[in-house]
């Protein structure tokens, strides 16, 4: 898979639905138990971000697996459940680590900016891995270490995370542009 292909089609994605849209309206929310637009961009850098110190040190070769990383089965196991979670297709909500979930009730004005030099950051961290990509590792996940799973799933994961959250911007969007001219 090119992961940074990938990336570069979602980025383009969200630029065309979103780049249009006004501030107020990326920042509505449907309703209170439903994240905004913004948020959901939010949400995506804090997640992706999450990783990248563990991509840092991927990169410098220094990478220290916990035990349990040694055995296979359990981390394909582990990454498999997650990949399965994060899909799109998937319509269980999924609660949110505290560490990944938006503070921000009002996005940044240059939210869509800011995800784009985002998404060149995260692919740039996948270029310098390549080497480790190829060897597919075992990494953990950011929020705990008894979490692990290859690094091909791990940015499968991210891709797939994104997607889904592409996915419940164009939802949320929808929501309001249908209230609006119902109004």
């Amino acid at each position: 898979m090119d992961y940074n292909k990938k990336i570069d089609a979602i980025t383009i994605q969200f630029q065309e639905m979103f780049s249009e849209v006004s501030y107020e309206t990326l920042n509505k929310k449907p309703n209170e138990k439903q994240w905004s637009i913004s948020q959901n961009i939010e949400h995506l850098m804090k997640f992706n971000q999450s990783y990248f110190p563990i991509f840092t040190t991927i990169e410098k070769g220094k990478l220290s697996i916990p035990l349990i990383g040694n055995f296979r089965f359990y981390a394909n196991y582990i990454g498999g459940t997650i990949l399965k979670s994060v899909h799109p297709n998937n319509s269980k909500k999924i609660k949110t680590s505290p560490t990944w979930r938006p503070i921000k009730a009002d996005g940044d004005k240059q939210i869509l900016d800011n995800f784009v030099v985002h998404q060149e950051t995260l692919k740039n961290h996948i270029t310098k891995m390549e080497k480790w990509i190829k060897r597919n590792i075992v990494i953990y996940s950011p929020v705990s270490k008894a979490l692990v799973y290859t690094l091909r799933t791990a940015l499968e994961i991210i891709i797939t995370h994104e997607e889904r959250h592409l996915n419940q911007a164009k939802k949320v969007l929808d929501t309001i542009v249908k209230r609006e001219a119902s109004n």
